[in-house]
């Protein structure tokens, strides 16, 4: 019994961090291959490294090779992970392919810029309010909770508005407003004051 619980604990402590990790640094990358003038078909061998530059010295992180990657009609996909190598600041990927199980590989040019995508590794990173003028779009009633947005929220004449357009109008200043209902929460928590019952 002893022996069940501590393999449980084990295995609750190995796998629980995997299930509590957001994004990871992995990404997919789809590139096409030409074999001179046709598209490219069978395996191939790829090195892929990300650089700081388009073009000479200053490479990030290690070189990933994918050994015998499938090309069809010179389309290939690779999933790429070189950690946290990706700040906010530009960076190429450059690629170099051989055949499969070939002697030299040979690097393609020009060396690729990466560009942010809808779900970027960096946002994983953020922290902090978003100013709502930064909020574009339309915001779901579901997405706003009860009670978050009081009267001193809405735009002069608002409310008229909404009761004129439900055929209904304001109570004026030194108003009286009858209620069948004599514990009517809606109207207790307007600020209205319960003066008798019939």
């Amino acid at each position: 019994m002893k022996t069940q619980i501590k393999i449980i604990l084990l295995l609750v402590a190995v796998l629980f961090p995997l299930a509590a990790r957001s994004q990871g640094t992995a990404f997919t990358y789809q590139g096409r291959l030409n074999d001179g003038a046709s598209p490219a078909n069978g395996s191939y061998d790829l090195t892929f490294s990300v650089w700081i530059n388009s073009s000479g010295p200053a490479q990030v992180g290690g070189t990933l090779t994918n050994a015998s990657s499938a090309v069809s009609n010179g389309l290939f996909t690779v999933s790429l992970d070189f950690g946290n190598q990706f700040p906010g600041a530009d960076r190429w990927l450059e690629i170099a392919v051989r055949t499969n199980g070939g002697s030299v590989f040979t690097v393609l040019t020009p060396r690729q810029l990466l560009t942010a995508t809808p779900y970027a590794i960096r946002a994983a990173n953020f922290s902090g309010p978003v100013a709502a003028g930064q909020i574009t779009g339309t915001l779901a009633s579901s997405n706003i909770g009860v009670g978050t947005i009081t009267s001193s929220n809405l735009a002069a004449g608002a409310a008229a508005a909404n009761l004129n357009a439900l055929g209904q109008s304001a109570v004026p200043s030194g108003g009286m407003v009858l209620s069948s209902n004599y514990n009517d929460g809606n109207l207790l928590n307007a600020g209205y004051v319960k003066i008798g019952k019939v």
